[in-house]
């Protein structure tokens, strides 16, 4: 059931909002949220390894840098994008300089 989950939005590159909603909420409603678009917002705590089996679903994937200190956000980007070569837009949002694009 989607109606508890809270979303937040980004406008991708195409300058559509898209729905977003945590790691957290993507595995426990991902039947029900894979075919509605949503992006997913990874935090630096995330394990962004759960999301593997999952990437061809996700249509972006937002990237909080909650301080500007905190790389692990381009840890994640390398991974995603290098190692389990996801193809859908990633972003950057909050304190960080973009260097993901």
């Amino acid at each position: 059931m989607t109606e508890d989950i809270e979303m937040t939005s980004v406008v991708n590159s195409k300058n559509e909002s898209v729905q977003l909603v945590t790691v957290e909420k993507w595995l426990e409603s991902i039947d029900s949220l894979s075919n509605k678009g949503v992006g997913i917002i990874v935090k630096p705590t995330d394990d962004v390894g759960l999301l593997k089996d999952s990437l061809d679903k996700i249509v972006i994937i937002a990237l909080d840098f909650n301080n500007f200190d905190d790389g692990r956000g381009y840890s994640h980007a390398y991974l995603l994008s290098k190692r389990w070569k996801y193809s859908g837009e990633i972003i950057g949002v909050n304190a960080h300089i973009d260097q993901l694009q």
